[in-house]
């Protein structure tokens, strides 16, 4: 059998990087969700407020190389110490 050939995608456009954080932010909502007992949609407006979401958005954190429960983990402890 024949493997198909594939257009390489260039991940590293605008809009394919906007899409993969996307994605993450709303893995990081659904992990609150599910930590904090909250609707998701609760816990996506939580996090779009919060330093953590500005800091996942800022690409030199590094913060967005991280997994969702890490990103997750360092809103409730943003939370917690009232920042």
């Amino acid at each position: 059998m024949e493997q198909k050939k594939y257009k390489q995608i260039n991940t590293k456009t605008p809009e394919i990087q906007e899409m993969i954080l996307s994605y993450q932010i709303g893995g990081v909502a659904y992990e609150l969700s599910q930590r904090l007992e909250i609707s998701p949609a609760l816990a996506l407006d939580l996090f779009y407020r919060s330093k953590t979401c500005a800091q996942l958005h800022d690409k030199r954190t590094g913060l967005y190389l991280m997994s969702n429960g890490y990103i997750a983990d360092d809103f409730i402890y943003e939370k917690q110490k009232g920042y």
